[in-house]
């Protein structure tokens, strides 16, 4: 099994950094992995987060499944929202493709003068309700990859999908867990 794992090198940079300590509440959210440069391992990638000093990054955490994998930057750039990252140990086009579409956060503590606009992430699990419905469900998925961010909301009949817009958005409170929402009638009933 063990030369396996080495043999296929996907494989051997997750288990390599499969024991990551950080969690998702200690990050923000950086960019996503979007397509290959060349043939050398670096990736292009799309920031959600201006950095001033970016090339100054050490690591970047990529989330894998439900997990943080911390990888080690060899050199990063960054000219307004697109950018190019050369990880330590990805040196090939096979081993830079196999973390394409992967989401990228950088710990919070390390950018502590950032405005802090809280992690769309936290808001899994988190009860939402409408203003004219009530209760709605539970937010079971969130979308970002989207030109506007998208929840799933889910509860045992249905599943609805509500973009994360400040026209829909009331209120959220973090104490709570919950999401007030106004969503036109027509958008929910296009969820049935």
């Amino acid at each position: 099994m063990l030369i396996q794992v080495l043999a296929h090198p996907e494989s051997f940079l997750y288990f390599r950094r499969k024991f990551n300590r950080m969690v998702l509440a200690d990050t923000f959210y950086f960019g996503v992995l979007t397509k290959l440069k060349g043939f050398k391992g670096e990736i292009h990638f799309k920031a959600e987060t201006f950095i001033e000093d970016a090339q100054d990054i050490k690591s970047v955490h990529l989330m894998i499944g439900k997990h943080l994998a911390e990888y080690k930057v060899e050199r990063l750039s960054l000219h307004g929202e697109k950018g190019v990252v050369k990880f330590e140990g990805v040196n090939t086009e096979a081993e830079a493709l196999s973390l394409l579409k992967f989401q990228m956060y950088l710990p919070s503590a390390d950018f502590p003068d950032l405005e802090d606009d809280g992690n769309v992430m936290e808001l899994l699990n988190y009860k939402v309700f409408d203003k004219e419905k009530g209760y709605l469900g539970e937010v079971s998925e969130i979308n970002d990859q989207t030109a506007q961010t998208l929840i799933t909301v889910k509860n045992n009949r249905i599943e609805i999908l509500i973009p994360l817009v400040d026209e829909f958005i009331e209120s959220i409170d973090t104490e709570k867990k919950e999401i007030h929402v106004d969503v036109p009638p027509a958008l929910l009933s296009l969820n049935d």
